[in-house]
Parts: structure tokens; C-alpha cells; sequence
């Protein structure tokens, strides 16, 4: 009888250690994750508070190589905000979403690039784009021969392109506004290319507990369900400069995002172009 209650004070020690053993890891990712004000904050902040409420742990923040790299090697780690990719789903991330849809654009601050049509021509004209290192899509341009500018995040991609340091800058519908606001400068950004729609979810790290991953899967179902998504959307469409809309399908969107412009990916990271 004494083993019996022992074996079970020691399975209940387990399951309360696995219940806080889940490390949030994000990076700065404007409009989804960033510093402000000394607080971090955002639309995917948002959304992971109202998950883990009423108590959850700290969210480390670092650049994204490192907070990608750690999540890659350790067990138990849910990562965000983060796009889905074949690559990503054989080195065995799990996703919970999608949090957000958003529609990829070469940005541009000069008319003449206004006109582009394809991929060709961009690398045809030589033209340099600025990207996100380590991100998911400068990796899907590199491989189709564009030349890849690689900053650490948004916000210098943004700058690069006001200072004449590169041609085009990768965006999206849902950051490219904000991020220009935040530089304070009040020059006009044009589309040069629509691209492919992509989403974003939270990502469980490889070799994590299932049970973990089935929690946070019903936890999310049952806040897509709820009235919390409506007050998130309220809260960050007048930041965003779009009518924020939600849906279990898509997460978070533009309102104004057309399912004929954002066919929902049929293979994660495919690279295509819009029907625009």
C-alpha cells in the first residue's frame, strides 16, 4: 500500500513538472511579436496570453537564428510567431493555427519597379532585395536566383530600402504600414509584386510531449470559438491600417484579401505568385 501511494505522489509530481515544463520563445516580429515601451507585445502575443491564462511562463526574446536553432534541438518549446515549410515539418515542428494570413509583396519606393511581372525579370534587371535572415521566404528566393539582401529583422529591411540600399523590400500586407510608421519617415510605399499568401502559426518544437501538443491544440479550437479573436481584431486594425478580420480557417487577415488573391497553401512553403 505505502509503494502504492508512493507510485502515485510520484506520477502526480511528473505530470504537475510537465505541466510547467512549456518555454516560450519568440523574437521581434512586428506586428506579431515586439518590444515596446520595455513590454512585449503584439497580435500573436495576444493570442498566446489568452492560451495559457491565467498563468503562463516568461517569453524569452532573442533574434530569430538563435530563438529558431534553440527550439530546433530542444524538447517542449513552443516558438512564434512562425510560417509552416516542408523543411520545418520533417524536422518534426508542430503547428497550432494558423494564428494569422498574411499576403506577401516586393515593396518599393520608386515607380519605375512598379511594373514588374515575374521573377525573371527581377533577376534579369539585377535588382536587390532585402529579406529576413533565416526566414523562410529569402530561402524560397535565393533558390530561385534572386540576389537576397539579409538583415536581422523588419525593421532594418525597411530602413535598408529608404537609404537606397536595396531596390525592394519583402512585406506583407498586415507590416509593411507599421513598420514604416515606426521609422517616422513619410515616404510612400508602392507594390512592385503581389506574391503568395502565407500564414503564421505558434510552432511546438521537435521531440515534444505529446500530450503538450493535444492541450494546445483544444485550447486553441476553443478560443477560435470564443468571443476573444473579435477583441484582438478591434484592438489592432487601426495599428495595422486594415480592417482585421478572423476565422478558423486563416487566423487573423485582411478583411479585404480576396479568396481568389490567397488560395489557402495546398504545400506548405509552395512558391507561387498572385493571381494579381
Amino acid at each position: 500500500m505505502q509503494s502504492f501511494f508512493l507510485m502515485m505522489l510520484l506520477c502526480c509530481s511528473v505530470t504537475v513538472a510537465a505541466a510547467t515544463e512549456l518555454r516560450l520563445i519568440s523574437s521581434e516580429k512586428m506586428p506579431y511579436n515586439y518590444t515596446t515601451e520595455q513590454q512585449f507585445v503584439g497580435l500573436t502575443v495576444d493570442v498566446v496570453k489568452d492560451l495559457l491564462a491565467p498563468k503562463q511562463p516568461d517569453i524569452e526574446v532573442m533574434p530569430w537564428p538563435r530563438a529558431f536553432e534553440i527550439a530546433r534541438t530542444t524538447p517542449n518549446v513552443l516558438l512564434f510567431t512562425m510560417g509552416k515549410t516542408k523543411q520545418r515539418l520533417a524536422q518534426g515542428f508542430q503547428y497550432i493555427g494558423p494564428v494569422s494570413t498574411r499576403q506577401l509583396a516586393f515593396y518599393t519606393l520608386q515607380d519605375e519597379f512598379t511594373t514588374l511581372t515575374s521573377l525573371a525579370e527581377i533577376r534579369q534587371k539585377k535588382l536587390v532585395i532585402v529579406g529576413l535572415r533565416g526566414g523562410w521566404f529569402s530561402e524560397q528566393l535565393k533558390q530561385q536566383g534572386i540576389e537576397i539582401l539579409e538583415v536581422g529583422d523588419y525593421h532594418q529591411g525597411v530602413l535598408m530600402l529608404l537609404r537606397d540600399r536595396a531596390h525592394l523590400w519583402v512585406s506583407t500586407d498586415l507590416e509593411a504600414q507599421m513598420h514604416l510608421n515606426q521609422t517616422g519617415e513619410h515616404a510612400k510605399l508602392k507594390i512592385a509584386l503581389r506574391l503568395q499568401c502565407a500564414e503564421n502559426y505558434l510552432a511546438l518544437s521537435p521531440g515534444s510531449d505529446a500530450k503538450l501538443y493535444q492541450q494546445l491544440q483544444q485550447d486553441y479550437q476553443r478560443w477560435s470559438q470564443s468571443k476573444k479573436p473579435a477583441a484582438i481584431a478591434k484592438k489592432w486594425q487601426q495599428q495595422l491600417g486594415v480592417t482585421l478580420k478572423f476565422n478558423q480557417k486563416r487566423g487573423f487577415s485582411d478583411s479585404e484579401l480576396q479568396t481568389s488573391d490567397c488560395p489557402l497553401q495546398t504545400e506548405p512553403g509552395a512558391f507561387t505568385l498572385s493571381a494579381k
